[in-house]
Parts: structure tokens; C-alpha cells; sequence
């Protein structure tokens, strides 16, 4: 049995609200071992190319024992397409806490368009995917939903965020 930190988290939630930016805030102020499962660099940062091309016909399972030896907490995040939610109840059995980053959708939408490099069009369909499985969502994610993305547009800060999952979780 694989079991990682009492600590560790799995963060996914509406594109533009910090998702991978507090993953990098934890890995760099707590000594968290960041996975981004979006982006590349993050599994060759922590070579882990072998274990992730193994998912596909092996699992989780040797991924997660590579992360257990590590002995850090892990925070993982991957802005999933909602479809994937079975996935991701299986990457939470091996004890990550769940996380969902949220905010209004028209925010959400205006922060998009100003970060630009990617068609508004791939926000609209991502929310109209999350919007469709929301119900789903909530019963994997509904203990711990930060709105990280003020109505007014301001971003909470990652000690804020970390304050309420510890706050969430007793951890």
C-alpha cells in the first residue's frame, strides 16, 4: 500500500485561478514535490518521464511508489477535462487531498482573454464541460473549494489558500 504525506494535495478547478502557480509556491516555501500533470518540464524536472509514459499500461502504481520514497508531501495539479473525473478518483485513492481553485466564470473568462496565447474559445468549452459535470465535481471536490479569484479580480494570496486547505484538512 502506497501511502504519501498526510499533507498532499491534488489542486484542479476553472482554468486562470492559480492552479499551477500555487503548486509552485508550495514546492518552493514547503518543500512540496509540484506535478504538474500539464506540463512537460514538470515531469522531467523531477524525472519522472519513465513512470509517466507507464500510466497508460501500468497505472498509477509506479508513479506513486517513486513519489512515496521521495518522503515529501506531493501537490498535484492538472487542469483535467471533467470527462477524466474517473481518472482523477483514481490518482485521490492513493491519499491526496482534494482541491478545486474557483471563481466566477465571467472573471474567470476576462483573466483568460488578458493572459492570453490561447483561444477563448478552449476557456468556453472547458467551462461548459465543468458547468455539465458539476454535480460530479462537487461530490470529489465539495469539502475544500477555494475561490481563489475574487469577484473584483484580485487573486487570493497562496498563504490564504494554504491556510484554508490546512484549515480544511487538520493538516
Amino acid at each position: 500500500m502506497i501511502l504519501l504525506p498526510k499533507d498532499s494535495i491534488f489542486i484542479a478547478g476553472v482554468p486562470v485561478t492559480g492552479k499551477t502557480y500555487f503548486g509552485d509556491w508550495l514546492e518552493k516555501h514547503h518543500n512540496y514535490l509540484h506535478l504538474d500533470f500539464e506540463m512537460d518540464d514538470s515531469i522531467r524536472k523531477h524525472n519522472l518521464q519513465k513512470e509517466h509514459k507507464r500510466i497508460q499500461n501500468d497505472g498509477f502504481d509506479p508513479l506513486f511508489q517513486v513519489l512515496e520514497k521521495t518522503g515529501k508531501s506531493i501537490v498535484f495539479n492538472w487542469g483535467f477535462i471533467p470527462q477524466n473525473l474517473p481518472i482523477i478518483q483514481q490518482i485521490l485513492k492513493y491519499g491526496l487531498n482534494p482541491v478545486w481553485l474557483t471563481a466566477s466564470k465571467k472573471i474567470a473568462r476576462e483573466k483568460f482573454i488578458e493572459r492570453g496565447g490561447i483561444d477563448v474559445k478552449y476557456f468556453d468549452l472547458q467551462m461548459q464541460r465543468i458547468e455539465e459535470m458539476q454535480h460530479q465535481l462537487s461530490n470529489v471536490f465539495a469539502l475544500c473549494e477555494v475561490k481563489s479569484l475574487r469577484d473584483d479580480g484580485t487573486r487570493m494570496k497562496p498563504e490564504e489558500i494554504y491556510d484554508q486547505i490546512q484549515q480544511t484538512y487538520g493538516v
